[in-house]
């Protein structure tokens, strides 16, 4: 910080000035620095994001973006409710497209029910406090859970 209190900007041929508080003693820094721009750590989900409506059984992805790297945590709600862990401890990269191959309805403590009002969050994991995340998206509408048609319940027994 400065001494007017504000927080100095990015940039180059910084030196710290130190004096005692009657100005009568002091110092400067031998060479100057730079101060780099930090960017902030984001997490965005991108798919399921509202308005899907998906085959319970069948295979989708859940795509998420983040601009570091590290694990996440997928989690399934209804009605703004936790319902379970689909995934957790997944790598997570900074500039690619992450994705996670879900059999839709599932997670590790069941299988969810028919029906709407569904979203994912995506959470970033860190370490020491493993499994507590501290960065998280949700989705930003509500998804579907729909029934499988004929045609689907084949494919997904042949891809099987």
């Amino acid at each position: 910080r400065l001494e007017d209190g504000t927080v100095a900007a990015p940039g180059s041929d910084y030196i710290v000035r130190i004096r005692d508080v009657g100005n009568t003693f002091g110092d400067n820094s031998n060479a100057s620095f730079t101060l780099a721009a930090v960017t902030a750590p984001a997490l965005r989900l991108v798919t399921p994001n509202g308005g899907e409506n998906w085959a319970r059984g069948s295979t989708q992805e859940i795509i998420w973006k983040a601009n570091w790297q590290g694990s996440v945590q997928l989690s399934l709600f209804k009605g703004g409710k936790f319902l379970g862990i689909i995934a957790s401890s997944l790598a997570s990269l900074p500039s690619v497209v992450n994705r996670y191959h879900w059999k839709v309805g599932t997670t590790l403590g069941g299988l969810a029910d028919f029906g709407g009002d569904y979203q994912v969050k995506v959470a970033r994991i860190q370490a020491p406090l493993i499994h507590t995340p501290v960065l998280s998206d949700l989705s930003d509408g509500a998804f579907a859970i729909g029934e499988m048609r004929l045609e689907e319940k084949t494919l997904a027994a042949t891809a099987e």
